[in-house]
């Protein structure tokens, strides 16, 4: 599996550090840090999407809908998202556990509602303890310039651990 960073630039992504707004430890101590670097410019030249289970974003794109190829996911990180308004790319996304979108302009939670909705059904449907905790989420932390409604966000299958929105927690350690 493949661990993406995506900069404007070249960078060594082992010579990066990278910042978690998890209250858990486990969360931070579980994310697997990117080996490869992608420049901005060449998203269009990646491989294999359905192989990448980590992708942080350090830089702002034009379009983040080749995320949604990326079936594997399980770490997705995006510093900074300020051209990001709409999250439908995350909707089949069923592996992903951690979800990070920072400085965005995300105007509405219902691709989150609808993912998270799903997850908990897949969670139901299996006896399978380890499968159960592959369709958790371990974080979500969206920051966006548009207020958002937490609470449009029904987790009844409770498989967010931490969910936090614009600074507000609606399930958290803290």
């Amino acid at each position: 599996m493949r661990r993406i960073l995506i900069e404007k630039e070249y960078v060594n992504p082992r010579e990066c550090s990278y910042g978690f707004p998890w209250d858990s430890d486990g969360t931070c101590y579980n994310f697997k840090s990117p080996n490869e670097c992608v420049k901005s410019s060449e998203i269009d030249n990646i491989e294999n999407l359905e192989d990448v289970e980590t992708l942080v974003i350090g830089c702002d794109l034009q379009d983040y809908g080749f995320i949604s190829k990326c079936k594997n996911l399980t770490q997705l990180y995006i510093y900074t998202g300020s051209n990001i308004t709409d999250l439908s790319f995350l909707e089949k996304l069923y592996k992903v556990n951690h979800l990070y979108i920072g400085r965005s302009k995300v105007n509405s939670l219902e691709p989150l509602e609808r993912l998270v909705e799903e997850k908990s059904r897949l969670m139901s449907e299996t006896k399978d303890l380890w499968t159960k905790i592959s369709y958790g989420l371990e974080g979500v932390y969206i920051v966006s310039e548009v207020e958002l409604d937490i609470a449009s966000v029904k987790d009844e299958g409770h498989c967010i651990m931490e969910l936090i929105v614009n600074g507000k927690a609606k399930r958290a350690y803290r």
